[in-house]
């Protein structure tokens, strides 16, 4: 072994060890498990299978080095998309850097192995963003039955945080091995993701991580990140040995995976944060000169969401401090930077106001036991005012005053200040609604009429406002009349805005001694989103909301009703959800009342057949058709 010392770290190292490949066969070669292998056991649909995939995480001169080995076989015609590969990479200040790629497709002809590999000329390097590439290329002759496979290295300067490596992936995989050589003098602490990967490792020292037959990672309608599902492992820094004196070998222990309270002062009084975060003149005048009569943090957020172009680059740390970002202005602002500086207007116009650090809902949920930075990928604001709650991020062209972006709605997010830091559940200040009244009335006897006010309340509004062409046909599915609508744009009582819209139509009913009336032609809610037989993941919605229904009759003299529809009742445990319908007939008015109520944004996957059923009844409720006779 050699000893090597750079950046003030003593580490010891070793040659780059070699893949664990002892459960499959080498580059080149294949079973004969490999070769009859035609269906996947636990995944019997499958188009094509992971065979086995390798991580082998080492250490050299200062860098690391993680070398890749993946085997596919194709199983149908509809898995031949995965002869095309891309491997992303950060190039930035030679952050990352691709290796040798080889790749070969691998046929069996008249018993033997016949190998079409790839060439450099093959490869192609493809700008994604500013910051990330990628290496693509597509293997050659490649049919049902091939077996694909690549390998390559990746070196990296980053060192507090090592490759994260995913066990399951968009297909089902028969073996996947990530093994880490860390060197003496570090100490990185293994973080599992994942029911099987913790029930295996949690309690166990080692430095090989295996996992066999992993089902696909299904892709499923209202989740927003499916790789937090994933079972995976990654490697955070906790403490090096630290070189105090090269004569004697003096060392002493260095943490670098601090506490959360650590992490706030780090963060608020990194240079350019900090100059947020002070009282300072130029944002006092900024609001001085706002001249606000009322609604101050209102005004405060139109006039910074105005202000700046975004250069839709999020973060934590600003790139300028606030004098150059005032002075910038007309140049495009990162979110951090955004999102400070209306922290700096509101704190400085006397609302208590605070740097919110959050991982959005598609980055994936924070895990506090961990206190990293690297969780977190944008800032908001929270202020306080009037013993209201705001969540605000004026960064976001999709964003308002009262509503923030849908990706945003996470469950929870660190407040931090100079001397302040708590968890703080992000929340909405009022449930978004669609409220539908219906009123009914014989015009002729051969003729009905229609008048439909729909009332939309937070994102929902919000939604229907921002569509490059308002229709109504958006909020009623059958809906193909385009007169008579009236639209009209109001505030909520807690300050948010809404809109209305109403429309009236006639239609023609044939006169008989049985009318058969329908009471929501239009069909006022969607149709059921939840269509599949079983759920592999949480319900994630976009937010939480309440659909209401009140319909209006009055039957005429020369009719009677044969009888009211049956009231429901239903629940789902846990506040999850609920559907409440109800019918009365006081003389000859009879009205109608349907709400159904997902008060949460998050609900269990147990729930799914419970949820997917009360929906259709609310559809069946909701499309009720009255029997009415003649006297």
């Amino acid at each position: 072994m050699k000893i090597l010392f750079f950046s003030s770290l003593l580490i010891v190292t070793s040659s780059i060890s070699t893949f664990s490949q002892q459960k499959i066969s080498k580059w080149g070669r294949l079973s004969e498990k490999e070769i009859k292998l035609d269906e996947v056991v636990f995944e019997k649909k499958a188009d094509a299978v992971i065979l086995g995939e390798f991580a082998d995480i080492a250490f050299f001169k200062g860098e690391v080095y993680t070398r890749f080995h993946f085997k596919i076989k194709i199983l149908s015609q509809n898995g031949l998309g995965y002869a095309d590969v891309s491997i992303p990479y950060n190039p930035e200040d030679d952050q990352d850097a691709i290796g040798k790629i080889n790749a070969q497709t691998l046929n069996i002809v008249n018993g033997k192995i016949i190998p079409t590999k790839l060439t450099s000329s093959d490869i192609y390097t493809k700008d994604i963003s500013p910051t990330h590439r990628e290496k693509v290329f597509t293997f050659k002759n490649v049919k049902v039955g091939s077996i694909i496979e690549y390998k390559y290295s990746k070196k990296s300067k980053s060192v507090r945080q090592l490759e994260y490596w995913y066990f399951q992936n968009e297909l089902p995989t028969i073996l996947s091995i990530c093994t880490a050589d860390i060197p003496e003098g570090i100490n990185y602490k293994p973080i599992y993701n994942g029911t099987r990967i913790q029930k295996k490792y949690l309690e166990k020292e080692t430095n090989v991580w295996e996992l066999t037959n992993l089902p696909s990672l299904r892709k499923e309608d209202f989740v927003f990140n499916h790789q937090k599902y994933a079972e995976g492992i990654s490697f955070q820094l906790e403490g090096y040995m630290q070189l105090m004196d090269a004569m004697s070998n003096e060392t002493k222990q260095v943490q670098t995976m601090t506490t959360w309270e650590q992490l706030r002062s780090e963060i608020v009084n990194s240079e350019k944060f900090s100059t947020y975060l002070a009282e300072r003149k130029i944002s006092s005048k900024i609001v001085a000169d706002l001249k606000i009569e009322q609604d101050t943090i209102r005004t405060i957020f139109n006039y910074v969401q105005n202000k700046f172009k975004h250069s839709n680059l999020y973060g934590i740390f600003p790139e300028r401090p606030l004098g150059k970002l005032i002075n910038e202005s007309d140049l495009p602002a990162d979110a951090d930077e955004i999102n400070l500086f209306l922290n700096s207007l509101l704190k400085n116009s006397g609302i208590e106001a605070y740097p919110m650090l959050i991982s959005t809902r598609s980055n994936g949920d924070i895990m506090k036991s961990y206190p990293l930075l690297s969780q977190f990928n944008h800032l908001i604001v929270y202020a306080k005012h009037n013993d209201r709650e705001y969540f605000l991020d004026a960064s976001s062209a999709a964003s308002s005053f009262d509503l923030l972006p849908i990706d945003c709605l996470s469950s929870e997010g660190y407040i931090v200040d100079k001397n302040y830091s708590q968890w703080k559940d992000i929340k909405q200040f009022s449930i978004s609604k669609k409220k539908v009244k219906i009123k009914i009335r014989q015009d002729t006897e051969e003729s009905w009429n229609y008048n439909y006010e729909v009332f939309l309340e937070g994102y929902e509004a919000k939604k229907y406002m921002a569509s490059e062409k308002r229709q109504f046909s958006n909020l009623l599915v059958n809906f193909e009349l385009n007169d008579s609508i009236v639209e009209k744009e109001y505030t909520t009582k807690t300050g948010g805005s809404a809109v209305s819209i109403s429309v009236n139509f006639d239609i023609d009913q044939e006169n008989s001694p049985i009318i058969y009336l329908s009471t929501d032609p239009l069909s006022a809610f969607p149709k059921n989103p939840f269509k599949y037989e079983r759920r592999d993941f949480p319900i994630e919605l976009d937010y939480p909301f309440l659909y209401e229904k009140t319909i209006s009759l009055t039957i005429p003299d020369n009719l009677q009703l044969k009888e009211l529809p049956q009231q429901l009742n239903k629940s789902i445990p846990k506040n999850c959800g609920s559907l409440k319908t109800t019918i009365t007939k006081r003389g000859q008015h009879v009205k109608s009342d349907l709400q159904f109520r997902l008060p949460n944004k998050t609900i269990p996957q147990f729930f799914f057949t419970r949820i997917k059923h009360i929906y259709q009844l609310m559809l069946i409720a909701s499309e009720e058709v009255l029997v009415l006779e003649k006297l």
